[in-house]
């Protein structure tokens, strides 16, 4: 059993303040992110030998582009004709939430009709300077310990989806502008 991480960039093309309304979010989830300790460590200080992180966790954004938040929350239903794969029923969200594996997103209506995915951990978000200097961590500490993972069995880079992810999160930064985009995630 190990760790994943649920990453998604998101951004704002708007013309108003970012990140302010979902409607002009734009999200999307890079394709097959590898587990990759070096960087999982500098992102959020999960596995690897170098706990801290280069950013703290600071948990979501208070809005998430739809993409994420459809991620991140399944549909609460009642009616089981209904229930469709990531659907689940109000009473087990009820004793997920009891049970605080589980939180009803900051915008529920009432009764909730979402309730967050159970075993989530280290959420949070990064812009692009920030998501650089991660990659920038995470290469240091490959090169460091290159020797030691040789003799192991295993690469000592990083993976090359997240060298990609980098490069996407740093264009849309140029293209858009810094404030406007993120990269959302969290481990499971």
């Amino acid at each position: 059993m190990g760790t994943d991480i649920n990453a998604y960039i998101e951004f704002d093309p708007g013309s108003g303040d970012p990140f302010t309304n979902a409607d002009s979010i734009f999200s999307f989830d890079p394709p097959d992110l590898p587990r990759d300790s070096p960087v999982f460590s500098a992102l959020a200080g999960v596995r690897g030998d170098n706990p801290k992180p280069v950013v703290r966790p600071r948990g979501l954004p208070a809005i998430l582009g739809p993409h994420a938040y459809g991620a991140y929350y399944d549909y609460i239903a009642d009616d089981p004709n209904l229930c469709g794969h990531r659907d689940i029923r109000r009473r087990e969200a009820d004793a997920l939430v009891e049970s605080r594996e589980s939180h009803y997103p900051p915008d529920s209506p009432d009764p909730p009709n979402r309730v967050s995915i159970p075993g989530v951990f280290c959420t949070g978000w990064v812009d692009a300077e920030e998501f650089s200097r991660v990659i920038a961590s995470a290469r240091a500490h490959c090169h460091e310990f290159a020797e030691f993972l040789a003799a192991h069995g295993s690469d000592s880079n990083i993976s090359v989806q997240f060298e990609a992810l980098a490069l996407v999160v740093s264009a849309l930064s140029e293209r858009f502008g810094p404030d406007r985009v993120r990269l959302v995630f969290w481990f499971d």
